[in-house]
């Protein structure tokens, strides 16, 4: 369900809201069509996406799609967002891991290896658990979802003139919105230490590309904002998936702190994620913090005014 960014400024939020949120379901559907195809390995890439894709389009214009989403459902579709992230970090991290060590000393290999294995281990479960709830709970989801999406209803007053609040109008609001959050965020990032900040930021930031990517073919600076926010994601993303495989390391030195071998290698690999979150910070520092990100934010009032001249 292809819809033209033109065509959707012009219609009601409350219509706008569900075609989109229609079209991303059937991005997902796609994609969980592709999963049990082994050499297809996008898929479970492509079906994460589009599921974050769908909640970010059903939190941003909550309001107007009460009528068609119950809380039962929302925290449903929030439990496997919950399930898909573990697989998803865990990937990150073997990815990661698999390229060290070649460049790993004989010996440091050793705990390298063990703590590859470590999380290859809980991936296998991570991955059996998302399959488990993809075919179960999530087809019961999709169904419902489509089929409440499909629909809703508008009550008419003949005593009084009544108005629909325009899509455009409503995305020019939550783009402010959304801007003024990640701004806050990326203000409270001072330091490598401020990991909370750092990771709303980046939770921010993604919301807001996902709001700002209907209108990329509309908007004059839609397109660059979109890239830049990209980039940013990245780098955060580089950041907060160091982090947490960083605090995988420390728990596994705690576990085995009498076998030098392994902790040598884990020595090592803690030591090269100290370096790249170190060298992520500073492109974060020099392209984002303080007044650096100022023009982004600027473009960024510029899009959500444009998008109100709009009927």
């Amino acid at each position: 369900m292809a819809i033209p960014s033109s065509q959707l400024l012009t219609l009601p939020v409350k219509t706008a809201a569900r075609l989109l949120a229609l079209a991303l379901l059937e991005e997902i559907q796609r994609a969980q069509q592709r999963l049990d195809d082994p050499k297809d390995t996008e898929a479970l890439h492509d079906f994460r996406v589009a599921l974050r894709r769908l909640r970010s389009c059903l939190r941003a214009y909550k309001p107007y799609l009460r009528e068609s989403l119950s809380k039962t459902m929302r925290r449903q579709l929030r439990e496997l967002a919950a399930v898909t992230r573990t697989s998803r970090d865990l990937e990150v991290q073997l990815a990661w891991l698999y390229k060290q060590l070649s460049r790993l000393g004989a010996r440091q290999r050793i705990g390298a290896r063990r703590m590859l294995q470590k999380l290859k281990d809980r991936k296998t479960v991570a991955d059996r658990e998302l399959h488990r709830y993809i075919t179960t709970t999530f087809s019961h989801i999709q169904a419902r979802l489509e089929r409440r999406l499909s629909f809703y209803t508008v009550t008419v007053s003949l005593h009084k003139s009544s108005h629909e609040q325009s899509y455009a109008g409503v995305a020019a609001e939550r783009i402010v919105q959304l801007g003024q959050t990640l701004q806050q965020h990326l203000s409270k990032v001072q330091s490598i230490t401020d990991e909370q900040e750092a990771h709303q930021a980046r939770i921010a930031g993604k919301h807001l590309r996902y709001l700002l990517e209907p209108f990329a073919e509309s908007l004059e600076g839609d397109a660059m904002l979109i890239e830049q926010l990209e980039s940013l994601q990245d780098l955060l993303g580089d950041l907060h998936d160091a982090q947490i495989l960083a605090n995988e390391i420390d728990i596994a030195s705690q576990q085995w702190p009498n076998e030098a071998q392994e902790i040598r290698g884990l020595t090592a690999l803690a030591n090269r994620l100290s370096k790249l979150t170190q060298k992520a910070f500073a492109k974060l520092e020099a392209g984002w913090l303080d007044e650096h990100g100022k023009v982004f934010f600027t473009t960024l009032h510029d899009v959500a005014k444009n998008l109100l001249r709009n009927p």
